[in-house]
């Protein structure tokens, strides 16, 4: 729930737990794990990024975002600076909305996919490869 006065441009222990959560689990399928550093020009943190993940990580399309951790089934050259200022925007609502976030971000879904989705919008729909 979003308090009054927080900023969101801090990790939470909901953001971490889940992102270690999800970190675990894109490892033991065979992800490696990298930090990225936010592209110039972006405000936000470095990325921790799973990419390589096999097919049982926990992603859909082309990579979910879970707290703090950005996992990919794709190869890490394939996460570029586009592709990471998208995520960081990810990262940021998971901070603003806390546990509400997947919940309120699957209820988007269903309006129309992702090109209806508010917060993929938010995310950039360009830099998220949704859209040419």
């Amino acid at each position: 729930m979003r308090r009054p006065g927080r900023r969101h441009d801090s990790p939470t222990a909901l953001t971490r737990a889940v992102g270690a959560l999800a970190s675990a689990a894109a490892r033991a399928s065979g992800a490696d794990v990298v930090t990225l550093d936010a592209p110039p020009g972006s405000a936000g943190p470095a990325l921790r990024v799973c990419a390589g993940a096999g097919r049982l990580a926990p992603c859909a399309r082309g990579g979910t975002t879970w707290g703090e951790v950005f996992v990919t089934r794709q190869p890490l050259a394939s996460v570029r600076a586009p592709v990471v200022r998208h995520e960081l925007v990810h990262v940021r609502q998971w901070r603003r909305w806390g546990a509400l976030f997947p919940v309120l971000y699957l209820l988007s879904e269903l309006g129309g996919g992702p090109l209806r989705n508010r917060f993929e919008q938010q995310a950039g729909l360009h830099d998220g490869g949704y859209v040419r």
